[in-house]
């Protein structure tokens, strides 16, 4: 066994800081570290943004569908009717069910949206 250095204290300290010593020297970044810290830290606050104009976005479409896409029910009706319904309504039914599991079981959609995106080949 091999005898500890005389730096070594083996009285318990207060604080782990009491352990260092000396100076600890600050390093200098480049410019272009800077340049990309500023990239970073400008992408962090945009995507939250623009997540919400996203949503904005969405909400806006939905709702300009249903007043403008009246059109839908001119041609006949009986059989089809039903189908005409599902169309003009369809939008703002999936979105408010998606609203609604989204707030009770976040992670459970994501992966529903993920196995649907799988299966349809678009990932």
């Amino acid at each position: 066994m091999t005898a500890l250095p005389e730096a070594v204290s083996l009285h318990p300290s207060n604080s782990p800081l009491e352990a260092f010593s000396g100076v600890i020297a600050r390093t200098k970044t480049g410019p272009l570290y800077s340049a990309g810290l500023a990239i970073v830290a400008f992408a962090m606050v945009l995507l939250p943004l623009l997540y919400l104009a996203l949503i904005a976005f969405t909400a806006w479409a939905v709702l300009w569908h249903l007043k403008n896409d009246t059109w839908i029910f001119d041609g006949p009706s009986g059989r089809a009717g039903f189908s005409q319904f599902l169309m003009y309504l369809g939008p703002a039914v999936a979105g408010g069910m998606a609203e609604a599991a989204q707030e009770t079981n976040p992670q459970r959609v994501n992966v529903l949206i993920g196995q649907e995106f799988h299966a349809t080949g678009l990932t």
